[in-house]
């Protein structure tokens, strides 16, 4: 699997120390083989499905078309008696396609020594919010639309997608919600400002 987060990994074990970089090279080696085994594949492409399958409009087709590394917070960490890692964060966004669309599913992992590997999913679009930031934009989303629609008991972010681009994490900037709301689609635009410590944001 190829993915600029990966090749990040990569390049850090060529920049480190010689007895650091032996380490990484090793870890770059071992994370690439895990990404690629069948079942971390399976349990990553269940995860997308199934949060696939909750999605409206109901769809009685879908299969994973895809799937990339798009972010590596906490680097993976292994022992020698496992394959694998005992420690690490990442993000894995995973293409479904559904009865003539595409939708990207963002499948945040984490790794554990005890607990093993967990997979969550977060809600689906190209969004750069973390976790625990979509679900807080996410419940405030939602309660405006259940708020300016009373009679609809059903609503479900059904796409995020950023608008514009910059290479600098630190800067901020805008994504579009699209909200299923009984039928109909409805999208906000929600603003983010990164600062120290937090995420500040604020609905246009």
């Amino acid at each position: 699997m190829r993915s600029s987060a990966l090749m990040m990994l990569a390049a850090a074990a060529l920049t480190a120390a010689p007895a650091d970089a032996q380490v990484r090279e090793e870890t770059v080696r071992k994370f690439r083989k895990f990404l690629g085994s069948w079942t971390y594949s399976t349990l990553v492409a269940k995860r997308a499905l199934d949060n696939d399958a909750a999605l409206p409009p109901k769809c009685g087709h879908r299969r994973v078309a895809g799937r990339r590394l798009i972010a590596l917070p906490v680097q993976p960490a292994f022992i020698a008696t496992r394959q694998v890692p005992i420690s690490g964060a990442w993000v894995e966004r995973v293409a479904v396609r559904r009865c003539g669309s595409v939708v990207q599913h963002n499948i945040f992992i984490t790794a554990s020594k005890v607990r093993g590997l967990l997979a969550r999913a977060g809600f689906p679009g190209t969004t750069r919010a973390a976790l625990d930031l979509q679900v807080a934009v996410g419940k405030r989303a939602l309660r405006s639309v259940l708020k300016a629609r009373p009679g609809c008991r059903r609503v479900d972010v059904v796409d995020t997608k950023v608008v514009g681009r910059s290479r600098d994490p630190r800067a901020p900037w805008s994504e579009i919600w699209t909200i299923w709301a009984c039928g109909k689609l409805i999208r906000q635009t929600w603003d983010f400002t990164p600062g120290a410590g937090r995420t500040r944001y604020r609905r246009r």
